[in-house]
């Protein structure tokens, strides 16, 4: 008996350049849908933090103000000390004044780190009299104990990426008397109103929210649309709406 050499064909398994090319396109896809869904997950918590360090600035501020008869924090408008200004008034309150002064989508971040900046500042409403030309109040500042209703008047904003980075700007306050006057770009020039956005930023700083703290504590995050719609329409939301008295 016989057997005859039977032959066995090798076959070879693995992707032809055709199919690499699908995979690689199908991965192209994936990433460029995951990607923007990534960085906009990473921008809300950062905005969700910088909401959070403005909520432990609220606590700071209403424990100051009650030791204060209802006064915010001064800052170098009225102090003889040009390095002065909120975060030195709160930091008794807080556990620490320093991890919570910035915020982490302040892109000036690191020089405000390094020159006790801070990425928010003050309603100068509520911290600093207003004064003529001859050196006359014309205006005093609005104690927290006066205002009516504490939930509508803003107290902290996100500063302006505008405003000049120093430890006396970090003193600073809103000149939001004069946001009717100069209009949007004088508001624009104080605060951030886009501070927390998907993408780069409009020209009139129109697309994007930012966070806000009111003089009750709490802390809302508002769209600049809104706050820009207001300015336009004759209404300043920086100025308290009305007092108890």
């Amino acid at each position: 008996m016989s057997f005859k050499k039977s032959k066995i064909k090798k076959s070879y398994n693995g992707f032809t350049l055709i199919e690499l090319l699908v995979v690689i396109a199908i991965i192209a896809i994936l990433a460029g849908l995951l990607l923007p869904a990534l960085a906009k997950s990473k921008s809300k918590a950062i905005q969700i933090h910088c909401l959070s360090n403005m909520k432990q600035m609220g606590v700071g501020m209403l424990l100051y103000v009650e030791d204060s008869n209802g006064q915010l924090p001064g800052n170098f408008h009225h102090n003889t000390n040009l390095k002065y200004n909120w975060t030195d008034a709160l930091s008794p309150y807080l556990g620490s004044v320093d991890s919570i002064r910035l915020c982490g989508a302040d892109p000036r971040k690191k020089e405000k780190e390094e020159l006790n900046g801070t990425s928010y500042i003050l309603n100068d409403h509520l911290t600093a009299p207003l004064y003529n030309a001859f050196g006359e109040m014309v205006e005093a500042a609005v104690s927290i104990d006066e205002l009516k209703d504490a939930t509508t008047t803003v107290c902290f904003f996100e500063a302006s990426d505008q405003l000049a980075v120093s430890a006396i700007s970090s003193a600073c306050v809103a000149c939001s008397r004069a946001w009717n006057l100069g209009g949007w770009n004088a508001v624009i020039k104080d605060i951030q109103p886009d501070r927390h956005r998907s993408g780069v930023s409009v020209a009139d700083r129109s697309e994007g929210k930012a966070n806000y703290l009111f003089a009750d504590g709490h802390v809302e995050l508002v769209d600049a649309h809104l706050i820009k719609s207001m300015i336009e329409a004759g209404l300043n939301p920086a100025k308290p709406s009305s007092f108890k008295f």
